[in-house]
């Protein structure tokens, strides 16, 4: 995703218009990441989660996606 989906202008300027985007990286250690992905059961990498403004998961998205299936998984 790093190197092909997220650097694409569509996906950086639709994401930007939509979202506040936040990165975590849930196999990090520290005691925040750590909860985060344990409170979200993020398992898998990727996943993306849209969540509201009280952090109540809205959608999500797991595994890598074609720049194309991705777009059309946020819209």
């Amino acid at each position: 995703m790093d190197a092909e989906v997220y650097p694409d202008e569509r996906v950086a300027r639709f994401i930007t218009e939509h979202f506040i985007p936040a990165r975590v990286h849930v196999r990090d250690q520290a005691a925040d990441f750590k909860r985060f992905g344990e409170r979200y059961g993020a398992q898998w990498t990727p996943t993306i989660l849209e969540l509201n403004p009280d952090g109540v998961e809205q959608h999500r998205v797991e595994g890598f996606l074609q720049t194309d299936d991705f777009l059309a998984q946020l819209k």
